[in-house]
């Protein structure tokens, strides 16, 4: 398995993290808007959103531990406080969905779909930064 360091993407611009998979969302929302209508493509885009602002304050909880490299456990702690934050963002969002009385199968459809595409860009990144070379200098 290759070793590769992310640290510099993520304390200069963790943009490419989050723009790609959420212009893939968008794409994906409106192919689905033209074949299965607006409601579906609604609340897909809905948990497209929810997983982007998922993946930002995820990305911001790593950039903020950053400067801990030497303590560990504040680091640590700051992340968890990041993760805490997730969970109410999300919660209350599900929560504000459910009082509307919108359909939130979509929404979870949506944020899943969203993750698998953080997942498929991190996998891209770290495949071109482990065939550049770049993986020993840190990017």
């Amino acid at each position: 398995m290759m070793k590769f360091d992310l640290t510099p993407l993520i304390k200069s611009s963790y943009r490419q993290f989050l723009f790609a998979p959420l212009l893939a969302g968008t794409g994906v929302a409106a192919l689905v808007g033209m074949f299965f209508g607006a409601e579906v493509a609604l609340g897909l885009f809905r948990g497209f959103l929810l997983g982007g602002l998922d993946g930002g304050i995820m990305l911001l909880g790593v950039r903020k531990s950053l400067p801990y490299v030497k303590e560990p456990k504040k680091g640590i702690r700051k992340m968890r406080r990041y993760g805490f934050v997730r969970f109410v963002v999300i919660s209350s969002f599900i929560v504000l969905l459910f009082k509307q009385g919108s359909d939130v199968l979509f929404v979870f459809m949506g944020l899943l779909l969203m993750h698998i595409f953080f997942i498929i860009n991190f996998t891209f990144i770290a495949s071109r930064l482990s065939k550049d070379g770049d993986a020993k200098k840190g990017v």
